[in-house]
């Protein structure tokens, strides 16, 4: 079976005009908005206008539920590294996923550096940025399922974090992953997986 999502690009529209592209695609039958999720745009200028945009994915995903109806919210993909710790992230699309049930997957990828150096955080080797995810993966789903959780990583702790708005239903988790090893870091963790290239990692 085949289904169409959207791709809602916060560099080249502003929140606003997305919002509005998100309600034509569910008139349209889209099944999904992916939104993606960076805090600066890959460009400083857009090819649709002068100034790139970026919006906050999370607060966009919130106004996208209230004004449709029944298409998927989606991130592809949001960086854990250097941005948020994996807590946050479970906390964040638990609620979503309470307040829009089966409405929300939540796209994960292992990093890139405008997401990082702009805040100041170093960007890692890539067998490291693996590791992250990796851990980031365990965190969110313990999070999901179990209550107070204890957790001693490389790159992340928990000291008995527990989720006190849980999930309202399984929450799919997609992996962006260009190369062998992230993808399958994806079939062991992951729902599914966001590629656009030939493997070679």
């Amino acid at each position: 079976m085949v289904s169409f999502g959207l791709n809602v690009s916060q560099e080249d529209h502003d929140p606003v005009e997305l919002l509005e592209q998100a309600k034509r695609a569910e008139d349209a039958g889209f099944e999904v908005a992916w939104s993606s999720d960076h805090f600066h745009p890959y460009y400083h200028e857009s090819p649709f206008h002068k100034r790139a945009s970026c919006g906050f994915a999370w607060v966009w995903m919130g106004a996208a539920g209230v004004q449709t109806r029944k298409i998927k919210l989606g991130t592809m993909v949001t960086s854990l590294l250097g941005r948020y710790h994996p807590a946050v992230v479970a906390q964040a699309f638990a609620t979503l996923d309470y307040v829009f049930p089966g409405r929300v997957i939540l796209g994960l990828g292992a990093g890139e550096a405008m997401n990082v150096r702009p805040l100041g955080h170093e960007w890692l080797e890539y067998p490291e940025r693996r590791e992250h995810l990796r851990e980031s993966l365990e965190i969110i789903r313990r999070l999901w399922s179990e209550e107070f959780v204890d957790y001693e990583g490389k790159y992340f702790k928990l000291d008995t974090a527990n989720l006190y708005t849980k999930p309202k239903g399984k929450i799919p988790i997609y992996v962006g992953a260009k190369g062998q090893k992230t993808a399958l870091l994806a079939g062991e963790f992951a729902d599914g997986v966001d590629t656009v290239s030939d493997p070679k990692i």
